[in-house]
């Protein structure tokens, strides 16, 4: 019997130490019985600046490393490179990391295990964030940011998935690239495939490992981060359903928000776990209202973790 074939992704920009440590990570990495592994690493950047870190990795790897270059910028083209790649090599399963992520070397058999158990043709897995240490101090205290598992979420995200391939071998299902800077491409990935037919299950074991830089340490990106991700909601929102139907949905539920954030952050005065409460409250109705605009964030453009 023939072993079946995994193919680990991961598209990378400008990352060259986090990719050094994901790659090693890989190296230690336990096939699943009746299974081989082969790693996959796309590179955003026309530059190559990703090449010389996948050639020393291939030094250590038990693995087969293929390296590609993905010219057209943005996160949904490169992982649509990852799925052709994943088709052109006849992978029986395709699973995503980021490239600032780690995983334990049983990641895959915990994945698997699952798939095999639920049938189900997607399987996500919990994000832990690692936070550098010397992060603020309020990082470890405030409920702004905890250092804890995701939840456990209606759809997988890409940053820690097992797919079948037969998922998008045939069906045509790929990346939408117009939220290539916006985020929410996984989402709307997933989306549109569970509207096929096909579902999604959970490991709660396959844990993947985030490492969070200083640059994403600061209130200023915590609100930015909260703005764009309700500026995506209503996006992929607005794909599906028409204004109307949009504005009922995310916009009446964001006016109130507008008054009651500041409200909230300006209680904190009195009490000091308003404020995160607050600032969450104001990106997000702020967000809302960019997106029922017709706006989209660009919040990819940016790179952390250099």
């Amino acid at each position: 019997m023939s072993s079946e074939r995994i193919l680990v992704g991961a598209c990378t920009y400008l990352r060259p130490i986090m990719l050094t440590d994901l790659l090693k990570a890989c190296s230690e990495l336990i096939p699943p019985h009746g299974t081989m592994i082969e790693i996959v690493i796309v590179d955003n950047d026309v530059n190559e600046t990703a090449a010389l870190i996948v050639e020393s990795a291939r030094q250590i790897s038990p693995f087969t490393i293929h390296y590609f270059v993905e010219p057209t910028r943005g996160i949904a083209s490169a992982r649509n490179r990852v799925l052709q790649v994943a088709i052109d090599l006849e992978a029986d399963y395709l699973a995503f990391i980021d490239d600032d992520e780690v995983m334990k070397p049983d990641w895959l058999i915990h994945l698997l295990a699952r798939m095999r158990e639920t049938g189900s043709d997607a399987v996500g897995g919990p994000v832990e964030a690692v936070y550098p240490e010397n992060a603020p101090r309020w990082v470890i205290k405030n409920k702004c940011a905890k250092g804890k598992k995701s939840k456990i979420r209606r759809i997988p995200y890409t940053n820690n998935v097992l797919i079948s391939a037969y998922m998008f071998r045939y069906t045509g299902l790929r990346f939408d690239t117009s939220l290539r800077f916006s985020g929410g491409e996984d989402v709307d990935f997933f989306n549109r495939g569970k509207k096929r037919g096909y579902t999604y299950a959970f490991s709660d074991i396959a844990i993947v490992y985030e490492s969070v830089p200083l640059s994403r340490l600061t209130l200023k990106w915590r609100f930015q981060r909260r703005m764009n991700v309700a500026t995506s909601n209503v996006i992929l929102y607005k794909k599906e359903h028409n204004l109307i139907s949009t504005i009922k949905k995310h916009g009446l539920r964001a006016l109130p928000r507008l008054i009651y954030g500041p409200l909230l952050i300006i209680s904190s005065l009195f009490l000091k776990s308003n404020f995160c409460r607050g600032l969450k409250h104001t990106a997000s109705s702020l967000g809302t209202i960019i997106g029922l605009f017709g706006f989209n964030s660009n919040e990819y453009r940016n790179i952390h973790g250099r």
